[in-house]
């Protein structure tokens, strides 16, 4: 009975030992859960605040968009009242008396205008191949010259 006894009271030690031991890994599991769930508090309150920074750097940048997209209409309505009174005007020039009566002198001068302008090409044109005739014969005499033209 003795030695029942003493098994018994063995047992008894090793069980609360036991017990003890598994009651300090979860107090330490505990306050490790503790430690984290302070840490994840701390950066969801930090992500927290990044998130209001970026929400207000958004409506801000919308703010400006706005502004931006009614200068632009503004600018653009602007922009048409202005080629339409200009287009206006020039409907008006064009329907008056004094435009339709220099109609006839207006072509002329167009007209004279071009051909001068024709004229004086031709001329810089015929220049250019004496020029380059005149080089020629220089550079190869006049059978190089020939021969060069009938290649050509």
């Amino acid at each position: 009975l003795q030695a029942d006894l003493r098994r018994s009271d063995a047992r008894r030690v090793q069980a609360e030992a036991a017990t003890q031991s598994a009651r300090d890994d979860a107090a330490r599991a505990a306050e490790a859960a503790r430690a984290e769930q302070a840490r994840l508090g701390e950066e969801i309150a930090g992500l927290e605040l990044r998130l209001h920074q970026l929400e207000r750097q958004v409506a801000e940048s919308h703010g400006y968009y706005q502004r931006d997209t009614t200068d632009l209409a503004r600018q653009r309505d602007i922009a048409l009242a202005q080629r339409d009174e200009a287009q206006q005007l020039l409907d008006h020039l064009r329907a008056s008396l004094a435009w339709r009566l220099t109609s006839m002198p207006r072509r002329l001068a167009r007209s004279l205008r071009l051909r001068g302008q024709a004229l004086a090409f031709h001329a810089r044109h015929l220049l250019s191949l004496t020029e380059r005739g005149l080089a020629s014969l220089r550079s190869r005499g006049v059978a190089g010259t020939l021969r060069r033209m009938r290649e050509r």
